[in-house]
């Protein structure tokens, strides 16, 4: 469960501000650094069951009193344990960083998570990938623990979220100060949380939404990496590469024009 709360930080890490090649090279460093990330982690180990088996289409909206808000679209599938997450980072960055994420390969992100194996982020328009152990943030998934045995689950009111009938209740503990949790379950849907916004300290917010759920059995290629996608040590390696493959083609595009006597 802790491990699945880390995707999620990543993520939350991404709408933050960060390039996208610092938060796949540097998320361990940066979630560490957040206060706010124990009590994100723990409240979102409410939100996802390792037992469920389901599809949806999601969002993640990011408040920050100083920098303003940023959205995440995104695709997400679980089954008994195994994440999948499907990034399209063209989608939330900058218009500028746009032509740039798309020369480099990142236009698109899969994140795959097996139980005792490291995360796999995959780039398929590069057809490569890389293993990313989980391992940077012992400390909070300590703290994390901690907080969601003591997280308390109130009634609040029953109301429409992501389009469905569900049942607003609010996560807290008595040691978050000013942080407090609100999610929305579907009790058409097995109690399925569809909706789920956690203040921090600080005044800003996360809110994360599922739309179109689809608890379903999945095909086990789902969560697998194509045959003949290649694997690299770290991002590094797949920008060199993409680089490389970049100028080659430049410079066989210029060839064309310039052909020699």
């Amino acid at each position: 469960m802790k491990r699945y709360s880390q995707l999620f930080l990543i993520m939350a890490v991404l709408s933050g501000g960060h390039s996208v090649f610092a938060a796949m090279t540097g998320v361990g460093a940066i979630v560490a650094g957040s206060t706010d990330a124990p009590f994100l982690a723990a409240a979102l180990s409410r939100f996802i069951s390792d037992t469920r088996t389901f599809t949806s289409a999601g969002e993640l909206e990011v408040t920050n009193p100083t920098t303003g808000s940023a959205k995440i679209p995104f695709g997400i599938a679980m089954d008994q344990g195994k994440m999948r997450m499907d990034i399209n980072p063209s989608k939330f960055v900058d218009p500028s960083m746009k032509k740039e994420l798309s020369s480099m390969g990142f236009d698109r992100v899969m994140l795959i998570y097996y139980p005792g194996h490291p995360l796999r982020v995959v780039f398929p328009s590069t057809k490569m990938y890389v293993e990313a152990p989980l391992t940077n943030t012992t400390a909070i998934q300590q703290e994390t623990g901690n907080q969601a045995a003591r997280i308390q689950k109130t009634f609040v009111a029953d109301e429409v979220a992501a389009g469905v009938a569900a049942k607003r209740y609010r996560l807290a503990t008595s040691s978050t100060n000013n942080q407090s949790a609100f999610v929305w379950e579907a009790p058409g849907m097995d109690h399925m949380p569809v909706k789920l916004s956690v203040n921090n300290a600080n005044g800003g917010n996360f809110t994360f939404t599922f739309r179109n759920i689809q608890q379903r059995q999945l095909d086990p290629r789902v969560f697998g990496v194509p045959a003949n996608f290649t694997k690299r040590e770290n991002v590094t390696e797949v920008i060199k590469e993409v680089a490389l493959a970049n100028m080659k083609k430049n410079l066989e595009s210029l060839s064309s024009q310039f052909p020699t006597q």
